[in-house]
This record gives C-alpha cells, sequence and structure tokens, in this order.
C-alpha cells in the first residue's frame, strides 16, 4: 500500500485525533474514512452532474435503457392498479357551493 506523509495543523491533527479516539478507530482509520468519503462526494457530484449535462432525448434514451432491464411480469398481488372509474360509476358531487350560499342568505 502506497504511503503519503501528511502535514496537518496541529488543532486540525487535534481534533482528528479527538474524533478517531470518539469513533474508537485508529488515526489512520479515521483518515481513510475522510479521504474515502470525500472521493466518493465528489465522485457522486461530478456523476449527477454529467447526467445533467446530458440533453431530454439523450435522458430519455438512458432512462428507457434502464427501465428495458425490467422483466415483464404481472404485477405481485396488492400491486395491481384500481379499476378506472368513468363520471357515471363515480359518487354523486355535493353541492357544496350552493348549500354554503343558501346559509349565507
Amino acid at each position: 500500500m502506497p504511503q503519503y506523509p501528511l502535514r496537518l495543523p496541529e488543532d486540525l491533527y487535534q481534533r482528528s485525533q479527538h474524533l478517531a479516539d470518539q469513533q474508537g478507530v485508529s488515526l489512520n482509520q479515521f483518515f481513510l474514512y475522510a479521504v474515502a468519503n470525500l472521493a466518493a462526494e465528489i465522485e457522486t457530484r461530478s456523476f449527477f452532474h454529467q447526467r445533467s449535462s446530458l440533453t431530454p432525448e439523450e435522458a430519455s434514451v438512458v432512462g428507457l435503457s434502464i427501465l428495458d432491464k425490467i422483466p415483464n411480469l404481472p404485477p405481485l398481488a396488492g400491486d395491481e392498479l384500481p379499476e378506472p372509474t368513468t363520471r357515471r360509476d363515480a359518487a354523486p358531487r355535493k353541492k357544496t357551493r350552493a348549500k354554503a350560499q343558501r346559509l349565507k342568505g
């Protein structure tokens, strides 16, 4: 494993040592965690920045390619869509506005 000498201001060293002690890890492990965490954050931002620079058409192709990987299976029990209702099947609307006007008058 490559080694890298790290120079830290005294206050940052003390804070890092205190945090490592709180986490119950060595200072080396703490620095590895911190660097890995920051690297992942920067890579994630870069990924989403790159994705956001896609044109809508390119984004659509990427999205559809992801959806194409989903198998075409019937929904699991309880995940089915409800049957659509038509206006005739729906319950009659209450005339709340007219009723409110009558109560005012």
